[in-house]
């Protein structure tokens, strides 16, 4: 473990490197051009070119990094603004990633589109973050829109040139992945990251729960920052209009109130007093209404009213009624308080309303009241709002993709990998069985959590399994030799009961084997004909003359020609061998191999054209292995030495079986046959030495025994 310890550190060490130095590449390609295109009073910015390059480099997540930290440097060391400009860069390193995933960066044919998307992206995300921070939109969108075409379009040139200059190695080197198992390539990582599932992959679920996780805490942000911003900004507009009513209440005389009110434009001091009102409020933001009212009753008395212009101001000494909005207030107003700021919406609209007190031997003889409407306020929030969105949209869309780059790499890829390769898993022999194994430990899964502990448990049991499947695989093989060996010798037992037929079952279960390689070689029935169903019939071929075991000796042996009722219980054996292996499926139902010799034992010879025998069967309602053992059975008899004749001349033997095509045979078979005589032949001349040497042996027996 100390050596893969040791092995991970080097591997971390050289990811760090690589991640480094992507990194200072892609903020000096940023930085460096802007600053000379700035020197040089160029009218484009040059920007994105290092956001651009990591982006295909590196892919989601170094792209989106690289330009969010080259806005939070511009930030910090030219103006804070920048950092707004961050969502601009994130979309720009999104899209770069898509287009070369997809294969469209590699060349300038493919990379058209990004001379118009990226300028449209721009201009629209510049255009609503100038309106953000100025509170209007300034130039015109067409104009801006060709500045970025030629920006953009010379970024993506650069890119480009850049790219295509840079050794390959280079780029595989600097790609950026957080490999905790063996990497995958490309097409290994697309095909396990996408792998199928029955409903809603891990992954998705993830995506959507961080998502939504992040949706809420930015909603719940909002609302305290929106809360609070309420709050800040409530007070600092009271704090203004504090200040301005208490500068207007030392412009007045307390004493002479209500000769203001009486007097009014007559007296030169109210007039001046009300110059100064006009000048406070047009020279201080956002005040709507200054007025100075003395508390009845009845109402409030006015002795100044102060409006915007354009508005009729109410008459000195007229009395106002309460507004509903003030009745709580009302008593305090009457005993001289001092009140909070009130926030009311009446027939004046929505305000804010600082009232400050006039005092005059210690009384409140009046207030300075100083109204400022909320939408100012609510105006402020918006913007706030919107700054804060855009503010966070960079660092958020940056933590998503590093989230998603931290499910992937530590939970999807090493999962899926396991099942990928799980699934592909195949037990048809033991070097098979070996080689998958080997394939799952070649992920050398290292994620140092609950995912490693699972796949040391996964490669356990599969080590448990190659083994127990291993054992039950030779247990199969020796009961499959074992089951061969005893169809061999009870078809044995049935042959030495023929006279006429020396080594005719291994000889037509080696032409069976022929015809069907064959087929299998030129592609035919690929449906069915496979390595297990070439086996089967071969294995099977044997046992297709086992019904013979019900016909006497007499007929069997006899060395004449059968007479018709002979010939009738002759022909029987072929229902007889179907109805006895019939008896031992009905023990073993499940046995493709017993299917395959019933239908040889009872239909190998019926013929092509219908007139063959037990039942009559015509064309491909005779099952094809039957078929096939029909041209070999004959072949044989053919050309074998039997008691009633002589050995036929194989070319003569040929020439039959051409002959039956399409009467005895079917048409197919015997093209394959004729494709494969020159192995048939070989074979045959092959059994005939076997023969003849076996007949030798037997002489040299006879003679002893006779000395």
């Amino acid at each position: 473990m100390s050596g893969l310890s040791e092995f991970y550190k080097k591997e971390l060490k050289i990811l760090l490197k690589n991640a480094a130095m992507l990194c200072i590449i892609g903020l000096l390609l940023n930085i460096v051009p802007a600053y000379i295109a700035q020197k040089l009073g160029a009218p484009i910015w040059l920007d994105t070119i290092g956001t651009i390059f990591v982006a295909v480099i590196g892919g989601y997540l170094p792209g989106i990094l690289i330009g969010f930290l080259t806005n939070l440097i511009n930030a910090v060391l030219v103006d804070f603004s920048f950092i707004y400009y961050s969502v601009i860069s994130v979309w720009i390193a999104l899209i770069s990633t898509y287009f070369y995933n997809k294969g469209f960066l590699y060349r300038f044919r493919t990379l058209w589109p990004l001379f118009f998307i990226f300028p449209l992206v721009a201009t629209i995300f510049d255009r609503m973050i100038s309106w953000v921070l100025e509170g209007e939109l300034k130039g015109n969108f067409m104009s801006g829109l060709c500045i970025e075409f030629f920006d953009k379009g010379a970024v993506l040139c650069l890119v480009l040139l850049i790219f295509n200059l840079m050794p390959k190695r280079w780029r595989s080197a600097l790609r950026i992945a957080f490999w905790q198992q063996k990497p995958l390539s490309r097409d290994e990582a697309l095909k396990t990251k996408n792998l199928e599932c029955r409903t809603v992959s891990i992954r998705t679920k993830m995506i959507m729960i961080i998502v939504g996780a992040m949706i809420l805490v930015s909603a719940v942000s909002t609302l305290i920052s929106a809360v609070l911003y309420h709050n800040y900004m409530v007070s600092e507009y009271s704090h203004t209009a504090q200040k301005v009513a208490y500068e207007t209440s030392k412009l007045l005389d307390a004493s002479r109130l209500d000769e203001y009110a009486e007097k009014n434009f007559e007296d030169q001091d109210y007039r001046q007093i009300k110059r100064d009102m006009l000048l406070i409020r047009s020279t201080t933001p956002h005040i709507e209404y200054l007025y100075v009212y003395k508390i009845l009753d009845n109402g409030c008395k006015v002795i100044f009213d102060i409006e915007q212009p354009g508005t009729q101001p109410d008459a000195p000494g007229d009395i106002i009624p309460f507004d509903e909005d003030f009745m709580p207030y009302v008593d305090r107003l009457k005993r001289g308080e001092q009140i909070e700021p009130i926030i009311s919406n009446d027939r004046f609209g929505w305000l804010l309303t600082v009232y400050e007190p006039i005092k005059f031997r210690g009384q409140t003889v009046a207030y300075v009241g100083t109204d400022i409407r909320m939408s100012h306020i609510l105006k402020n929030e918006v913007g706030f709002l919107i700054q804060l969105v855009f503010l966070f949209l960079g660092f958020l869309v940056l933590s998503l993709f590093l989230i998603i780059a931290f499910v992937d790499y530590s939970l999807i890829f090493p999962i899926n990998s396991m099942a990928l390769r799980t699934s592909e898993f195949a037990f048809s022999n033991k070097s098979e069985i070996d080689k998958n194994v080997e394939r799952i430990k070649e992920l050398d899964i290292h994620t140092g959590d609950e995912i490693e502990h699972l796949y040391d448990i996964f490669l356990e049991m599969m080590d448990s399994s190659r083994q127990y499947t291993s054992e039950i695989q030779a247990q199969k093989d020796r009961i499959s030799k074992m089951q061969h060996s005893m169809i061999v010798v009870l078809a044995d037992m049935v042959e030495s009961r023929d006279e006429n037929t020396g080594m005719h079952i291994h000889k037509t279960a080696e032409y069976v084997r022929i015809i069907l390689e064959k087929m299998k070689q030129m592609g035919l029935h690929k449906d069915f004909i496979t390595d297990k169903y070439i086996t089967n019939v071969v294995n099977s071929a044997p046992l297709h003359d086992i019904g013979k075991i019900r016909i006497p000796d007499q007929i069997l042996n006899k060395p004449g020609k059968l007479t018709d009722e002979e010939f009738a219980i002759m022909k029987s054996h072929a229902a007889a061998g179907g109805e006895m292996i019939e008896k031992v499926i009905k023990q073993v139902p499940d046995s493709s191999f017993l299917k395959e010799a019933k239908s040889i034992a009872a239909y190998h010879h019926e013929k092509w054209n219908g007139t063959g025998y037990p039942y009559g069967l015509a064309g491909e309602d005779i099952p094809f292995s039957a078929r096939v053992m029909a041209v070999a059975d004959v072949f044989d008899a053919l050309v074998s030495k039997r008691i009633y004749k002589p050995q036929m001349p194989i070319e003569k033997a040929f020439s039959i079986i051409r002959e039956g095509s399409g009467t005895h045979f079917d048409p197919e078979v015997v093209d394959v046959f004729f494709a494969a005589r020159e192995q048939i032949q070989s074979t045959k001349e092959m059994f005939d030495r076997i023969t003849d040497e076996q007949e030798k042996m037997n002489g040299l027996n006879g003679a002893e025994i006779m000395s």
